[in-house]
């Protein structure tokens, strides 16, 4: 069937880099859905593999399906943003080519949308999937961001922010998680960095400017834990790309500052710094980290407007953070003092506390 000449409701956006072994399931998930009235852009990169062939093989086996190429840039951000520009639905899915959905997802989003009115997000859960070298499957855990009773329940932005806050240290979730409206995303100009923690920068700016998201307790995702992916590789942290990330969240708090609540500020305190600290000071992910790479860090974040911006959103945290301050600056030329902070007194003061894993 064709996507010609339709008005279109869901434009799912797939970024395949060097996927070969597993875009069979994602292109099989997508052509299967229940629901017509889709179109997927696959957002090729230069892969060593052969990712181009199978995608080639979909397009031509059905008009639901664009390719668009590009070389390797490292970053699915940049195969999503230009996804959100080539889009032609109403609604926008991000999946990403190593995954998979069920079956009814657009039927199941489509009667939600139209049970309840335009929104400007809906959030729906997945399920876990470790695959293990010989290829078997373990369906580990539901990803879900909220409560179970919040199914069917409308949140603003802000409301959304506080209530998953306060259910998670690092509550923002993967983009693949939520479901997109493309007009809300264009007028607000919203597009991903190039850093390899893109979703916890994306998804922040994204919540507290919807006006409306609805919740679905329905795991329509099948995400892939594989060797060899980002979320299974990485032993050290890209602390340079963490600092791209806090650098952006904190310039977008202090452009939004007259509308930030002091409940939403004290979410984003507490997951945004969690995040910052994990990467740079926490002791155990320090093996391999050298002095030069945490001051350039530092001073990737603290540059320019970002110095003023990280002393106003320092002022929000509680005692501990704030003493680690003065610290943080420093550390832009010699770590040391800081690193020994975190290690001898402020974890140590957590986890003596029980806060830990609250406000790590």
């Amino acid at each position: 069937m064709t996507t010609e000449n339709k008005t279109i409701l869901f434009s799912i956006i797939v970024p395949c880099c060097d996927v070969a072994r597993y875009v069979d399931d994602m292109v099989t998930s997508i052509r299967e859905q229940t629901y017509d009235n889709f179109e997927c852009l696959l957002m090729y990169e230069e892969s060593k593999d052969k990712t181009l062939e199978l995608l080639q093989r979909a397009v031509e086996a059905d008009t639901h399906f664009k390719l668009y190429k590009a070389p390797k840039s490292g970053f699915a951000s940049m195969s999503r943003n230009k996804g959100i520009r080539e889009a032609r639905g109403k609604y926008v899915l991000f999946i990403d080519g190593d995954d998979w959905i069920e079956k009814d997802s657009l039927e199941r989003f489509a009667k939600a949308i139209a049970e309840h009115g335009d929104v400007d997000l809906v959030a729906a859960a997945a399920t876990q999937v470790n695959e293990y070298d010989d290829g078997t499957k373990e369906f580990t855990r539901k990803r879900f961001n909220y409560l179970p009773e919040d199914d069917g329940k409308i949140f603003t932005g802000k409301e959304a922010t506080v209530h998953i806050g306060r259910l998670h240290v690092l509550p923002y979730s993967p983009v693949w998680l939520t479901l997109h409206r493309l007009d809300f995303l264009r007028r607000n100009d919203l597009q991903y960095i190039n850093a390899y923690e893109e979703d916890e920068e994306w998804a922040p700016r994204v919540l507290f400017l919807a006006e409306k998201v609805l919740v679905m307790n329905y795991a329509f995702y099948f995400h892939r834990r594989r060797v060899g992916s980002i979320s299974t590789s990485i032993k050290v942290r890209d602390l340079h790309s963490v600092a791209l990330v806090m650098r952006s969240l904190l310039a977008f708090y202090i452009q939004h500052k007259h509308d930030v609540t002091l409940d939403v500020a004290q979410v984003w305190q507490r997951s945004w710094l969690s995040l910052f600290f994990l990467v740079f000071f926490f002791p155990h992910n320090q093996r391999g980290v050298t002095e030069t790479v945490r001051k350039n860090g530092l001073q990737t974040l603290l540059a320019g407007d970002g110095l003023e911006n990280f002393k106003q959103f320092m002022k929000l945290a509680n005692l501990p953070k704030r003493i680690a301050t003065p610290l943080i600056l420093a550390g832009r030329w010699f770590t040391l003092p800081v690193c020994l902070y975190f290690k001898l007194v402020y974890y140590p003061l957590i986890k003596l506390k029980g806060d830990w894993g609250k406000n790590t």
